[in-house]
């Protein structure tokens, strides 16, 4: 049909049910309430589902014009744009299904027009009052009416440069509403082009322009996406599933969203939390605004898929080879999956799309294989990845079994924790630290004294003691008299935390008190609570100059570790938090080069301080040695100051004080860098 066809095909269903015209008016109303704020966002999908490279919003002469290089309008859009809830697209396979999308735009204003192709209209409440004078109310989009000539001598130069330019529909709306305009340019998120298909480039011109450009490139079995604004680049891996898609950050890309930001999309994103760290992108319900998930059959169906794809990612990651993916996208792959709060608390919130997930995951359970093992609490990181290389069991990287919520996952999956017992036989050939063997010596402890689980002549024959700098057994200590050193003993009994399970085994196996196997230099030299040894000297050639500011800003209001984490990451290192797996130092931190600190964060309040190190972060700063650094921070005014130890024990000056066995630190050398706040 031609436009004077359609339109009095609509004038006449009008006429004869001016009712229906005013119900839709009341739904046009409530759609443009609904999708409020997202006028931009439903031209921007009518733009990418005509196949657009380009859209542009701009405003001339005080007249928006929206803008796209898609293909025109053909006659079944055109006629599907008049009516509501009309549609041609099917679900699934293009953004917008409903056809009413297009009507949320009389927020920005009361009149549209429409030019692209053979079509040149206009929308107009009043112009279609006059046109029905008999119906109570009408719609703005409904009935099309000749193009307005004002409106099309207005713009008439600005459209014709934009179609040498190769831009074909355009949407105009003139008497704005610049609130509103000014408010959707601002709010106007890149992550709105993650998901589609064609947008490679998105203008808009106000009062400070913004281009924001698409980038995609396959790799593998992987889309590498790149939203870049300015000198802002936000980078993403897209895996896809079965009818789903899933966007995780790239590694190397320190700007990191916060856990609100992945979330489920329709294609444009809503507001529910996709449950992993990573944005998902399925054929999910929403409400009519199109920014909540609506739980029914077919948001499940991607729940389904998505579980299915986070036991598969988990099944395969351990392997050498998985499913084609490079190193790169596992790692990015597994720091998707991980959960954004531990899945078994998900039973006490509220019913949503992600708590309908990890219900999912529970139930998809059964199908992670039972080669995988978590770490356990009581072992470090560092020698679980050692042990789990050895022991026939496969893991994870640090970076997700040490995460806040990857172990939690692995937990609320049934999967078992490494036990003693599957390592213990074979712990005399292992190369373990003085940290990891206290570790499993604590626990080896724990266990016989509560049960039966090792056998005692095993528990003899395993070195797991440290005497003269050696490791020994429990045959050894007898045989050859030996003294176990102190730092250990000291070490083995803060990590058992009970002085009656402790005295139970020294008892049965070494037949005597552990006070027999503790030299007594450690009661002596342990000064009373409270008190403090005369303080030693740091000599005057260690005495630092005093360094310049750094050119790097940091934020103001942070802790004291996420000020240091964030300066290293300005420096060029990846930073790990490993701060909660209690292992001797709060970040692992490598560069390009290949470059490793082991950083242990310490606030102090003024120059010269003095600061404290646990039994832990001293043996494994002695282990480390030119590796492990104490980074101490400082705030003074607008400024903090770091001041960075490397290889500590070297520098620094310790005194043993009663409180839980922790080493005082009174003289350092001090040679701040200073950064000023943002």
């Amino acid at each position: 049909m031609s436009f004077l066809e359609i339109r009095r095909s609509l004038l006449d269903e009008a006429m004869r049910s001016p009712q229906l015209l005013s119900d839709l008016a009341g739904l046009e109303l409530y759609i443009s309430e609904t999708y409020s704020a997202r006028s931009f966002v439903e031209l921007l999908q009518n733009a990418d589902d005509a196949g657009s490279n380009r859209f542009l919003v701009s405003i001339h002469k005080g007249i928006l014009l929206v803008a796209n290089d898609g293909k025109e309008f053909s006659e079944e859009d055109f006629y599907s744009l008049c009516r509501s809830a009309a549609s041609n697209k099917r679900r699934g396979e293009n953004i917008g299904y409903r056809g009413i999308g297009f009507k949320s735009v009389i927020s920005l204003s009361k009149t549209a027009h429409l030019i692209s192709g053979d079509y040149e209209v206009t929308f107009s409440k009043e112009l279609s009052r006059q046109a029905v004078p008999g119906a109570d109310d009408v719609p703005i989009i409904r009935i099309p009416h000749p193009i307005d000539k004002k409106v099309k001598s207005a713009t008439q130069s600005f459209v014709d440069r934009l179609k040498a330019e190769g831009f074909k529909t355009f949407f105009v709306f003139d008497d704005i509403s610049y609130d509103s305009v000014n408010t959707e340019i601002l709010n106007f998120d890149s992550s709105f082009l993650m998901f589609l298909s064609s947008i490679s480039e998105v203008i808009l011109e106000e009062k400070s322009n913004r281009i924001i450009r698409v980038e995609r490139a396959e790799a593998g079995n992987t889309t590498l996406v790149s939203l870049i604004e300015s000198e802002r680049v936000v980078n993403y891996r897209v895996f896809s599933h079965r009818g789903i898609m899933v966007a995780a950050s790239v590694i190397d890309d320190h700007e990191a969203e916060n856990d609100e930001q992945y979330v489920v999309h329709s294609f444009l994103p809503t507001t529910d939390s996709s449950g992993i760290r990573a944005r998902i992108q399925g054929n999910v319900s929403t409400d009519p605004s199109r920014t909540r998930v609506v739980l029914d059959e077919l948001t499940y169906e991607v729940i389904r898929d998505l579980s299915r794809f986070i036991i598969e990612c988990l099944n395969c990651v351990p392997s050498q080879v998985a499913e084609g993916y490079s190193l790169e996208a596992k790692v990015d792959l597994l720091r998707a999956i991980e959960p954004t709060i531990d899945p078994r608390a998900s039973a006490f919130t509220k019913k949503d799309f992600r708590s309908e997930l990890y219900k999912q995951l529970k139930v998809d359970s059964h199908a992670v294989v039972d080669s995988i093992r978590r770490r356990p609490r009581w072992l470090n990181l560092d020698d679980f990845n050692h042990l789990i290389k050895v022991s026939g069991f496969k893991s994870f990287p640090g970076f997700f079994v040490g995460s806040n919520y990857g172990n939690a996952l692995l937990a609320h999956l049934g999967v078992k924790d490494l036990t003693l017992e599957e390592i213990f036989n074979d712990l005399n050939k292992l190369d373990v630290s003085n940290l990891g063997l206290a570790e499993i010596c604590a626990q080896v402890i724990k266990s016989v004294t509560i049960s039966k689980a090792l056998a005692d002549d095993l528990v003899k024959k395993c070195r797991l003691w440290i005497a003269g700098n050696r490791r020994v057994s429990i045959e050894e200590v007898l045989s050859e008299s030996l003294d176990i050193d102190d730092d250990y003993t000291k070490l083995i009994l803060e990590k058992v935390a009970s002085p009656v399970q402790a005295k139970v085994f020294f008892d049965r196996f070494f037949g005597q008190s552990i006070d027999s196997h503790v030299p007594t230099s450690i009661g002596r030299e342990s000064a009373p609570e409270n008190s403090v040894a005369s303080k030693p000297t740091v000599s005057e050639s260690e005495v630092p100059v005093r360094a310049k500011t750094s050119s790097f800003f940091v934020e103001k209001w942070r802790s004291a570790e996420e000020t240091v984490a964030e300066i290293f990451r300005l420096k060029g290192y990846n930073v790990e938090d490993v701060s909660k797996q209690n292992i001797g130092y709060d970040y692992y931190c490598i560069n390009a080069s290949g470059d490793v600190i082991y950083l242990e964060v310490k606030k102090i309040g003024r120059e010269n301080e003095a600061f404290t190190l646990t039994t832990n972060e001293e043996v494994v700063a002695r282990e480390k040695g030119a590796e492990y650094a104490i980074a101490l921070l400082r705030e003074s005014g607008n400024k903090v100051e770091l001041s960075l130890i490397s290889n500590p024990l070297k520098k620094i000056k310790l005194t043993r004080q009663c409180r839980q066995w922790v080493w005082l630190c009174e003289d350092y050398p001090y040679d701040p860098e200073f950064f000023e706040f943002k």
